[in-house]
């Protein structure tokens, strides 16, 4: 009967990234039923410096293959119970690193097909002599060392293939979040841009309305107490753009590196201001504002973070049910640590999808949607700051983002001045602007308490003062064209340092990185466009006080 050949034999190398040994290194089994041509192989083998096996049977032989490794098999065609062709060929079902020879007294053309078949390329036939033996023995040495080193420098490129297609991936999720970051900044460029453009107009707009009631805040006649309302509520619109192009700049100011004490508040409410027409349609928002929160952080990318959690929140909640859905934003301080958190009734996330939401790229929104990186950037805004940020989800329940952050150290400025004392001298005011509007309203405002000057550029302010004009008070836009309000504090400073002091900056913001950095480095007060006539008139008492 045919012996099975069990599949649990040595390891086969061909699997091992490392080159096989030489060829005159692999083991030799002589598989023969005659003795004496078994001695007579194995010693002329042994005597050529192989190390040899000899079995008399395939039996035999399988035992003596499992303590091998990569042997050159001599086997016999004739063998008690399996001819040698069948040992091969279960072999081969089992383990590849072995190379056979045939040793055969009569070979027809079907078994030296079948063995070919089997990748059996050498077959000597009996009697043979000892140098056919050691050629055989060496060509299929050969043979086997060249297959395995193929199959370990296979093994060897898939590995680096697969290092590279990783880096090749990482490098593509590295570039997509560059060109995502880069597209972003470009964005909040363009937002700090529109601001700075609108706050100027809108400068003019709230203060005109500001005089046009006071105006009217005197006895009038009855009937143009419509005129007064229609003031009121033309001001109470212009606050609200106001109020949402200061968010605006908030959220998109070119600082992004900055870091200093945030009124976490404060940039709460700056993102809801952005997104509340995206929760009111979904969700009830309720407020939870423990003890004043003031962090350690950057106030535009901790506003980018707020903003990505409440529209994220937002989107988890299908419209048309605002009464049975909430969205409920709590702050918390313990010790050194500012708590943010934000709780949804939406949906609610899989144990699964909760474990990858702040891995690159990865989104279950649908195609076109959502870039995957959301997330992921926030946890690493929050994680530059030393802080964390902790996710639980129930499906059908909803979900609970907490944000910590590190506390200040210090405090957020108070940008109000005191009120002014009542009475207080006429001056000389200079108004510089490149916006005629800006000048009259400005002219209005301060005619009744001082001496004012307009000039429509930083050039023309330049010219009075450097023909020997004297002012008590110089209020300068920051960004003109021709000459910029920085060009022009920069040359006062050269030329007459006194009155480069007397300069008070008015910005519709400072929106690029070299306004910032001259905020940075100048002592100059800055009144931020659209002002406060109340706030701008009690600035400039003060300052004609102290000249």
């Amino acid at each position: 009967m045919n012996e099975t050949i069990p599949t649990d034999t040595t390891t086969d190398v061909s699997t091992s990234s490392t080159s096989p040994p030489s060829p005159d290194r692999y083991p030799v089994l002589v598989v023969e039923d005659d003795a004496s041509i078994r001695n007579l192989v194995t010693r002329y083998l042994s005597a050529q410096g192989y190390s040899v096996s000899a079995e008399g049977s395939a039996e035999g032989a399988f035992r003596a293959l499992k303590r091998l490794q990569a042997p050159i098999l001599l086997v016999d065609y004739s063998l008690p119970a399996m001819n040698g062709l069948d040992l091969v060929e279960a072999l081969r079902g089992a383990r590849h690193d072995f190379e056979a020879v045939l040793m055969t007294a009569h070979a027809d053309v079907d078994s030296l097909s079948r063995s070919l078949t089997l990748g059996v390329f050498r077959c000597i036939h009996k009697p043979f002599h000892n140098a056919d033996v050691l050629s055989a023995v060496a060509g299929a040495a050969n043979r086997l060392w060249l297959r395995l080193d193929l199959r370990a420098r296979k093994v060897e490129l898939e590995a680096r293939n697969a290092e590279l297609e990783a880096t090749v991936n990482e490098l593509h999720k590295a570039q997509q979040e560059r060109m995502l970051g880069e597209r972003l900044a470009s964005i909040g460029r363009l937002a700090a841009g529109v601001a700075h453009e609108i706050n100027s107009p809108l400068a003019a707009v709230i203060a005109n309305l500001a005089l046009a009631a006071e105006e009217m805040s005197g006895p009038s006649d009855p009937s143009m107490r419509y005129v007064a309302e229609m003031l009121h509520d033309a001001r109470d619109a212009a606050e609200r753009v106001r109020t949402i192009v200061r968010d605006l700049k908030t959220l998109s100011r070119a600082d992004e590196e900055r870091v200093g004490a945030v009124d976490l508040r404060r940039t709460i409410e700056a993102s809801i201001n952005m997104v509340s027409n995206e929760i009111r349609h979904r969700a009830r928002l309720v407020r939870d504002y423990g003890e004043t929160a003031v962090v350690e952080a950057n106030e535009a990318r901790l506003g980018q973070v707020v903003l990505n959690l409440l529209i994220n929140a937002a989107q988890a909640i299908p419209e048309g049910n605002v009464s049975r859905n909430e969205i409920r934003i709590v702050t918390a301080t313990s010790g050194d640590r500012v708590m943010l958190e934000i709780r949804d009734t939406g949906g609610g996330m899989s144990p699964d999808v909760r474990d990858h939401i702040f891995d690159p790229f990865f989104t279950t929104k649908p195609v076109g949607v959502g870039t995957g990186l959301g997330l992921s950037i926030c946890h690493g805004i929050i994680s530059s700051y030393g802080g964390e940020i902790q996710v639980e989800s129930v499906v059908g329940v909803g979900s609970v983002f907490r944000v910590f952050l590190p506390a200040a150290k210090s405090i957020v400025e108070d940008v109000h001045p005191a009120p002014a004392a009542a009475s207080v001298r006429r001056a000389r005011v200079l108004a510089v602007d490149d916006d005629p509007a800006m000048l009259r309203t400005l002219a209005r405002v301060f005619a009744p308490e001082h001496d004012i000057t307009t000039v429509l550029g930083a050039r023309d302010a330049l010219d009075r003062l450097a023909n020997g004009e004297h002012f008590d008070v110089i209020l300068c836009d920051l960004m003109m064209p021709d000459m910029t309000g920085m060009q022009l504090h920069e040359e006062l400073s050269r030329t007459s340092p006194e009155r480069a002091s007397a300069v008070i900056f008015l910005t519709g913001g400072a929106f690029t990185p070299d306004a910032q950095a001259f905020f940075d480095r100048v002592p100059n007060l800055r009144i931020a466009k659209p002002f406060d006539l109340a706030q701008l008139r009690t600035i400039v008492a003060d300052r004609v006080r102290h000249s």
